[in-house]
């Protein structure tokens, strides 16, 4: 049953990415390869696979992001859908490239450890803050460790975006 699971949500991710067989075949052999070497299983790595194809990127692209995908799955407590989500709707919202996943896996887990707050806390802060930090230019790491500034004032989630979103368009 487990292995036909498997099979079934490999077959769905074949519908989301659009590659050629070879293509398809390097992220199997990556699914399976993370499968067997770290605490997700093939299943687990399949459904963040196929989250980051429904992002909308390729083959090599997917590769390249699901060991971040898996890290800040991890180290932030959250599923790989959730994470693969985050990383992805956050690279694409601050205009980050692929080849720095893991920096910005690494970013949220620090900001999470640092703050009294969650990676899903970060997550819902940063909603309700893009579009103005995006408009002043300030990068990630920066609106990280402001968000972990106002949740070590008990301001987390959609009230600390609120919060640095309301300062940041009075200055």
């Amino acid at each position: 049953k487990q292995f036909q699971e498997f099979e079934d949500k490999l077959l769905f991710l074949s519908t989301k990415l659009l590659t050629t067989n070879k293509g398809f075949a390097e992220v199997e052999k990556t699914i399976r390869q993370l499968g067997r070497t770290t605490s997700f299983t093939s299943s687990e790595v399949a459904d963040g696979a196929t989250v980051l194809a429904q992002a909308g990127f390729k083959a090599a692209e997917v590769i390249g992001l699901l060991l971040p995908t898996l890290d800040l799955a991890r180290g932030g407590q959250v599923s790989l859908e959730q994470s693969g989500a985050i990383l992805t709707n956050t690279m694409r919202s601050f205009g980050i490239e692929t080849a720095k996943a893991g920096e910005v896996a690494s970013q949220f887990i620090a900001a999470s450890r640092l703050g009294t707050l969650e990676v899903l806390d970060l997550k819902e802060s940063i909603k309700e803050v893009l579009g103005t930090v995006r408009n002043l230019n300030i990068d990630l790491p920066t609106t990280l460790g402001l968000l972990t500034q106002l949740a070590e004032r008990s301001l987390k989630g959609t009230k600390a975006g609120t919060s640095l979103n309301t300062a940041l368009l009075q200055l």
